[in-house]
C-alpha cells in the first residue's frame, strides 16, 4: 500500500513539474514573440534615378527584425518597435545612350542596376485585436549603395555609389502575421558620375510579407 502511494506520489510530482515547464516556456515563448517580431517582404518597386530618363521596375526584397520599446494605452496596443533591416533590389534594361543626362544618342546601353541597403528602422503599431488588421508605419534611415553595370558594343563598365536614404512605409498586418504595404525611400549619391551628375533617386514599392 505504501509503495504504492510512494508511487501515486512520483507521478503526481512528475505530471505537475512537466505541467509547469510547460507553461513556463509558454510564458516565456509569449514574452518573447511579444517584443521581438521577425520580417520579411517581397515585393516589385519602380526607381526614378536624377539622371537616367528612365523609369526602373524591379523586384525587391526585404529583411528585418523588430525590438518592441515602448508600449502605451489603456489596453496597452500603441506599440514602437525599433529594428536594423536590409534591402535589396536589382533590374536591368536595355536603353538608348540617349537616356542618360548629358549623353548623346544612338547606341544601345544594356543597363543593370542592383541597390542594397543597411538601415535602422522606427515602427509605430496600433493594435486593433477586435478588428481583422492591425495598421502600422515605419520610418527607416540608412546607407545606400548602388551597383551600375553597363555594355554598349562589347565595352562593358561598372560603377558603385555610396550614399544614405531615408523611408516611409505604412500598411496594415493580420492577426496571423501577413503584412501589406506602400514604402517611399529618397536616395542621395546615387546617380551615374560620368554623366551631368544628379545624386537623387525617388523609389515607390508595392510589398507583401509576413512577421512572426
Amino acid at each position: 500500500m505504501k509503495k504504492s502511494l510512494l508511487v501515486a506520489g512520483l507521478v503526481l510530482a512528475t505530471v505537475a513539474s512537466a505541467n509547469a515547464n510547460t507553461n513556463n516556456n509558454s510564458d516565456l515563448f509569449n514574452h518573447y514573440n511579444n517584443q521581438i517580431k521577425f520580417n520579411a517582404a517581397l515585393g516589385f518597386g519602380v526607381t526614378k534615378f536624377g539622371n537616367i530618363d528612365h523609369n526602373f521596375t524591379a523586384p525587391v526584397v526585404k529583411l528585418g527584425v523588430d525590438f518592441a520599446v515602448a508600449r502605451f494605452g489603456e489596453k496597452s496596443n500603441h506599440v514602437f518597435y525599433v529594428g536594423p533591416e536590409l534591402y535589396a533590389s536589382y533590374s536591368s534594361k536595355t536603353l538608348d545612350s540617349s537616356k542618360f543626362s548629358g549623353q548623346e544618342g544612338g547606341a544601345s546601353v544594356d543597363t543593370k542596376v542592383t541597390q542594397y541597403a543597411v538601415g535602422v528602422k522606427g515602427t509605430y503599431v496600433l493594435e486593433t485585436p477586435h478588428l481583422l488588421v492591425d495598421h502600422y508605419v515605419s520610418l527607416g534611415l540608412g546607407m545606400n549603395n548602388v551597383h551600375y553595370s553597363l555594355n554598349s558594343n562589347g565595352v562593358g563598365a561598372t560603377q558603385n555609389t555610396h550614399g544614405m536614404y531615408v523611408s516611409l512605409e505604412g500598411g496594415v498586418k493580420f492577426h496571423m502575421g501577413l503584412t501589406v504595404g506602400l514604402e517611399y525611400r529618397h536616395g542621395w549619391k546615387t546617380g551615374l558620375k560620368e554623366t551631368n551628375y544628379d545624386t537623387s533617386s525617388n523609389t515607390f514599392n508595392v510589398l507583401v510579407g509576413y512577421t512572426f
